[in-house]
């Protein structure tokens, strides 16, 4: 068998490791579909000081930079973190990377983020609750969570997160969360809950996916996109 023939499947850690090089040159249907949903939200709310949980190559957390916010952004894999260093510094803008795991305390004090950002991470959390709470513990009042990520649909229908490489196919594993999970799990940390949208498959922007795939799966599910706020006035 070829390389291209095998399927590998991998951890979250080394997956992310060996996609890092090629992640921002590839046409991903997900990434296109939750910009979309995201960026309009993202003109609506403060972010002069922001978090970006699981900030990849830095998609995010340079874009918000550029525009004059303070960035803190956090991943657990330093080939990711080590695109995103090269394309802030080709960029001019200045983010300070860390590398870390998200099963830990966040960084930064109470109340010092107008906003926290975890954009398609999550899935591959098994545990909401904690990073639910320090989230709360670290958003300003009146402040902000973004969470975006592969919808719980979609990895129930038996997609996956996956890539490929001359190597083969490499699988990752997701969380078996649900959409419920969650809006539950922000609101018991004591968020309320904004806006939330299910991107579908046929939402994609055009020629993303195959004509076969809109017409098969074109009513799936695609991206969650979820935006909560912390009240200023503490859980409701």
């Amino acid at each position: 068998m070829t390389g291209s023939n095998i399927t590998h499947e991998v951890s979250v850690q080394e997956g992310y490791e060996r996609w890092a090089a090629q992640y921002d040159q590839e046409n991903n249907a997900l990434i296109m579909l939750e910009e979309q949903l995201t960026l309009p939200l993202l003109a609506t709310v403060p972010t002069s000081h922001v978090l970006d949980l699981g900030t990849g190559t830095g998609r995010y957390a340079i874009r918000l930079a550029a525009q004059g916010a303070h960035v803190i952004a956090l991943d657990q894999s330093e080939a990711m973190l080590s695109v995103a260093r090269q394309t802030a510094d080709q960029a001019g803008v200045q983010v300070r990377f860390l590398l870390d795991s998200l099963d830990i305390d966040l960084p930064g004090e109470p109340d010092s983020f107008d906003l926290l950002l975890a954009a398609l991470v999550l899935c591959h959390v098994e545990s909401l609750a904690h990073i639910a709470c320090e989230a709360y513990r670290v958003v300003r009042p009146g402040g902000y969570i973004l969470v975006t990520d592969f919808h719980p649909a979609a990895i129930a229908a038996g997609w996956r997160t996956e890539f490929t490489n001359a190597d083969g196919k490499f699988l990752l594993p997701t969380a078996q969360h649900t959409r419920e999970h969650y809006l539950t799990t922000l609101a018991n940390a004591g968020f309320r809950i904004q806006t939330v949208y299910d991107g579908l498959v046929r939402d994609v922007p055009a020629n993303a996916f195959p004509e076969d795939i809109i017409k098969k799966d074109g009513d799936i599910p695609f991206c969650l996109v979820i935006l909560a706020s912390k009240p200023i006035n503490g859980p409701q």
